[in-house]
């Protein structure tokens, strides 16, 4: 277990959310249009639950960049799917960048607004697992 101090120093802030989606809609259930009008502010506010996200004085800086969200069907499979870029500069200043896909795939049941909100948060919580495994990893060394 990282020390008291490692720990503070392992803590990182979300700065920036930018949205680089080439289109505002999450995909189709079926014939319905899933649309993304609330899908940035949804993200930004979910992202900020990352564990080790600190305050501004956080001395890891990040900066993300959504690339792609979708839901997908095929019969009675569903997924969704959040692609971001992390940039995370630390205490040295050199930026360092990774692409992550956070996924959630199950029985689509009733193909309800529920169901996808469910997926899509889902997708969020594996996005949450990566990203702070990997920013927080300089904690275990």
């Amino acid at each position: 277990m990282p020390s008291p101090t490692a720990q503070g120093a392992c803590s990182f802030h979300i700065e920036a959310v930018d949205d680089q989606r080439e289109s505002g809609d999450l995909g189709a259930t079926g014939i319905t249009r899933i649309g993304g009008e609330h899908f940035t502010r949804w993200f930004r506010e979910g992202i900020v639950t990352t564990p080790g996200h600190g305050g501004a004085s956080a001395p890891m800086r990040v900066r993300i960049a959504v690339t792609k969200a979708y839901f997908q069907t095929l019969y009675s499979l569903k997924a969704a799917n959040i692609v971001v870029k992390v940039t995370a500069t630390g205490v040295t200043g050199v930026p360092t960048q990774k692409m992550y896909r956070g996924v959630d795939s199950s029985t689509q049941w009733t193909a309800s607004q529920a169901e996808v909100q469910s997926a899509f948060e889902g997708a969020l919580a594996d996005l949450q697992r990566q990203i702070a495994a990997d920013l927080g990893a300089p904690c275990r060394s």
